[in-house]
């Protein structure tokens, strides 16, 4: 796709999905419903659920360990911190979405394929690096910039760590040296009133951007909420609508998932089978009638969601248990979004 055709993709979500009124939609969510939902999530490890209309907390539940202070892993529910990162560069001038990577990482300006990748690429998995498998073992920055071209940029989704350690180190170099995840708690952590538990880092010392960070449930609520009110808060527009509506715009080879948020978007079966994260990791949930169209999230390992509706004015937390085996295969998770959403819209 080419930039004019993406920023016309991008012009028509800032209509149809930033730019949505706040505090005029119906709220299908009961008592009774979101109980049954909290079980079903509960009966599939769930630790946390949670549910915010306009900012305010609605319904919340923390079976055995859980606890609304209480750090989880966010696994690849990480990823979505990044599509902000580049949102926030974009906004402070220091970046632009289709620039190509090779501007930054000069190394591979004289490798064929590698030079041509942009920065709209990497977050949108369409980069043609080889990469997936790595089951949490996230490489470091270095490693990430070595990964050898498999497919030509931009005709392929590939779901996995490396395209995010190399926009690490694009984000440190454009930042002068500086750690990506201090500039984000500058700019933007601190400014919403939250504060990771935790994050991990590699051998290197830099941070893992696909999976490294734990949050409270009430926390990554608040970062849905900034998300909700369309990159605002407390009356300060901390990145442009405009902006944060390249989040949300589908590739071609993958229109459920944009600058790291899956959408709720149509997709063909032919292309759900090419993609396992389709089917396994975020289910369809394109025709089920009841689920608005607006809607998107992060999700990771163990069934970690951060749901964000617009057109309803919530943000939804389910986090669960057992990531760790769940990235190494040894447990996976029964939970459905397709049944969750059955059950706490009441259908």
């Amino acid at each position: 796709m080419n930039f004019t055709r993406y920023l016309a993709a991008a012009l028509l979500a800032a209509q149809t999905t930033a730019a949505i009124p706040q505090g005029t939609a119906s709220n299908p969510i009961t008592a009774e419903s979101f109980a049954r939902a909290a079980a079903y999530s509960e009966s599939s490890n769930g630790v946390a659920l949670l549910v915010t209309a306009e900012g305010r907390i609605l319904h919340e539940r923390y079976p055995a360990r859980g606890g609304p202070g209480i750090p989880r892993e966010l696994a690849s529910g990480t990823k979505s911190f990044c599509g902000i990162l580049a949102c926030l560069l974009a906004e402070d001038g220091l970046l632009e979405l289709d620039e190509p990577v090779s501007r930054t990482i000069t190394e591979w300006r004289d490798i064929p394929g590698k030079r041509d990748i942009t920065v709209r690429q990497l977050l949108t998995l369409t980069s043609g690096l080889k990469t997936g498998g790595e089951r949490g073992a996230v490489p470091t920055f270095r490693e990430a910039l070595a990964a050898p071209l498999e497919s030509q940029p931009g005709l392929v989704f590939r779901y996995g760590a490396v395209p995010f350690q190399v926009f690490g180190e694009v984000a440190k170099r454009k930042l002068g040296g500086r750690d990506p995840v201090e500039y984000l708690d500058e700019r933007l952590f601190r400014l919403l009133d939250i504060r990771p538990g935790r994050w991990t880092r590699g051998t290197d010392g830099n941070p893992h951007l696909p999976s490294g960070a734990a949050f409270a449930s009430r926390d990554w609520a608040r970062f849905g909420e900034f998300i909700r009110r369309g990159g605002s808060w407390d009356g300060r527009m901390i990145v442009p609508k405009d902006i944060l509506a390249s989040c949300f715009v589908g590739t071609a080879a993958n229109p459920a998932y944009g600058l790291t948020f899956w959408l709720n978007r149509e997709t063909s079966q032919e292309l759900r089978d090419l993609i396992p994260q389709l089917e396994n990791g975020s289910e369809y949930l394109y025709d089920l009638d009841f689920v608005p169209k607006d809607l998107v999230f992060a999700a990771g390992a163990g069934k970690q969601r951060l749901y964000i509706i617009p057109s309803l004015g919530l943000v939804i937390v389910r986090q669960g248990d057992r990531i760790r085996e769940s990235l190494t295969g040894a447990y996976r998770s029964d939970f459905s979004d397709r049944e969750f959403f059955r059950l706490l819209f009441n259908r």
